[in-house]
């Protein structure tokens, strides 16, 4: 399932389908801003650096809290 968010009618964005990928898992990301719709893989390091930079730039902005890394049981459908 594609889990989806949209703050307006300009953007829009889903992230799901989770995929083991040797080792790691990729999420399907899709989306729509004022340059168009896009869309391609991602891993959780992604999120998690994106996550950082955006609280480095704009502080004390709320952001939905990342859940955790995982060693064992990442690959949980509960978790995904």
């Amino acid at each position: 399932p594609l889990y989806s968010s949209a703050a307006s009618d300009v953007y829009k964005r889903q992230v799901g389908n989770p995929e083991d990928r040797s080792g790691h898992i990729q999420y399907y990301v899709k989306g729509k801003d004022l340059h168009g719709e896009w869309e391609g893989q991602r891993r959780y390091n992604h999120f998690f650096f994106l996550n950082e930079i955006l609280c480095q730039r704009w502080p004390g902005m709320y952001l939905p809290r990342l859940p955790p890394k995982k060693a064992i049981g990442r690959y949980e459908v509960k978790f995904l």
